[in-house]
């Protein structure tokens, strides 16, 4: 008996689905943090004097590297599609926070300290749901072609936008009294809340159903099973000759069970169970290529089929070694970025003109520019060469000074200098994160795939957070 392994010719992602997929998960893990810093102004006047902006980012950073810490020590042991279902879930939950807070404690724009302790709890454990959704999430990309982690990134800085845009229809339409400010406040939560809502519904019920997720994971298994069973049958277009495998095969091997074959048998019996796995993958391929539904349901643990695919644990600090220069580059990257936004943006940049409308535009322009910068890759070439990475990465401390210089040559605001300065911010974090997260799984198999989107995200959260400590810093600089 010969099954015949798929041509591999993919299945058409109609009308995008994976892709639309992938953006919208990238929103819904950064819907939460864009809520929670879009609402500065609310928290502002509702606790003063406590650069909540800042406060924020502190108590949100440390937990979301702490859990990332975890989840890559313990990869195996849960898969990616459990790490987004519980992440989105609690951040539904979560988001909740702010508006009970509100109803609770909040009266007449004061509110007593346990008030602020809840609301900063909450951002404490948005920053742990973030530390196991995101990287689940840029894990299962990685497993797909490079677009679908452009996708991701892209669905990133929508949220960004998304929520910037409310921000300003809100405060045309509510205008700048506190009540005002009150009503804008509570729509973003519920806004965030429906978007990590849906995102819930995609990640339990509709990528794992997928025709091009499902097959592109597939391929990932074969190629991990290739490595030692059957290799040449393995081979793209290949037979799966299960002949050799048959019951009387298994019975002569069990008769032989003695003495020093005894070792040599188990491994039989484990490349036939095995060769199951890559008959019944290949049988699923089939299927798929005649454009048949399949049937989702022993998708339930794909990223653990996929680690039980590999021969041997990947040692995650020799995986680090091999990603350096990305991850070098994306600890630069958002250690810059967070140094200065929102921070610098929100809170030290003034116009006599535009009034507190200033702040808003500049966010404004960051995320669209963010947005833009994670499209270009779509378009353009990507930077292929690590060291050429890293330098690109580098070069963005230039930021550093030219802000500082800003802040103190244009005390009253120069809207024209700060927008120029906010948006090639915002372009180039955009662009060299998107690049890093398409570049950095190339080559990669099996469970160092999945591992590859956790460490990603880990650089990311080390740099968020040298740069949220970088935003304090700046406190002191300007004190001086």
């Amino acid at each position: 008996m010969s099954v015949g392994v798929p041509d591999w010719a993919p299945p058409r992602d109609r009308i995008g689905a994976a892709y639309i997929s992938f953006v919208l998960l990238g929103a819904g893990v950064l819907a939460p943090w864009n809520a929670f810093i879009t609402a500065v102004d609310y928290f502002a006047e509702v606790y003063p004097g406590g650069h909540m902006d800042r406060k924020i980012t502190v108590c949100y950073m440390p937990a979301m590297l702490i859990t990332m810490l975890v989840v890559i020590r313990f990869h195996t042991m849960l898969s990616s599609r459990l790490r987004m279902i519980v992440g989105f879930a609690g951040f539904t939950v979560l988001l909740m926070a702010v508006p009970v807070v509100d109803a609770l404690f909040v009266k007449e724009s004061s509110a007593p300290p346990i008030a602020q302790a809840l609301t900063l709890a909450a951002v404490c454990g948005t920053g742990i749901l973030d530390g196991l959704a995101q990287g689940a999430v840029l894990g299962d990309a990685a497993y797909l072609p490079a677009k679908y982690q452009q996708a991701f990134a892209s669905g990133t800085a929508v949220s960004g936008v998304l929520i910037s845009l409310l921000r300003i229809f809100t405060k045309l339409g509510f205008g700048d009294s506190w009540l005002g400010l009150r009503r804008s406040t509570m729509l973003y939560f519920i806004a965030a809340l429906a978007v990590t809502s849906l995102c819930l519904f995609l990640a339990a019920y509709v990528v794992p159903r997928l025709p091009t997720v499902l097959y592109y994971r597939d391929l990932a298994r074969l190629r991990a099973y290739g490595s030692g069973v059957l290799p040449e049958q393995l081979k793209l277009g290949g037979e799966l000759d299960v002949a050799s495998y048959d019951e009387d095969d298994e019975e002569s091997s069990m008769s032989s069970m003695e003495g020093s074959h005894k070792r040599a048998v188990g491994t039989k019996l484990a490349s036939m169970e095995e060769t199951a796995t890559v008959i019944a993958l290949a049988e699923r391929g089939q299927k798929m290529a005649h454009g048949a539904q399949v049937n989702s349901a022993d998708e339930e643990d794909d990223s653990a089929a996929l680690v039980q695919g590999s021969r041997k644990k990947t040692d995650y600090l020799q995986l680090a070694y091999k990603m350096r220069h990305h991850l070098i580059g994306l600890v630069t990257v958002y250690t810059v970025t967070l140094t200065i936004f929102p921070g610098v943006v929100a809170e030290d940049v003034h116009s006599g003109s535009l009034g507190d409308w200033y702040n808003v535009l500049l966010v404004t322009a960051f995320n669209f520019a963010d947005l833009a910068g994670k499209t270009l890759p779509a378009f353009t070439p990507v930077i292929r060469a690590r060291r050429k990475f890293v330098a690109w990465s580098g070069a963005r401390v230039v930021f550093l000074p030219l802000f500082y210089a800003a802040v103190m040559i244009f005390p009253d605001g120069h809207p024209g200098v700060m927008t120029l300065l906010v948006v090639v911010l915002g372009l180039s974090n955009g662009f060299v994160t998107t690049n890093a997260f398409m570049e950095a799984p190339r080559g990669l198999q099996g469970q160092e795939v999945d591992l590859a989107g956790s460490l990603l995200v880990l650089a990311l959260s080390i740099g968020l957070l040298i740069g949220a400590g970088g935003g304090w810093l700046w406190l002191l600089v300007e004190s001086v």
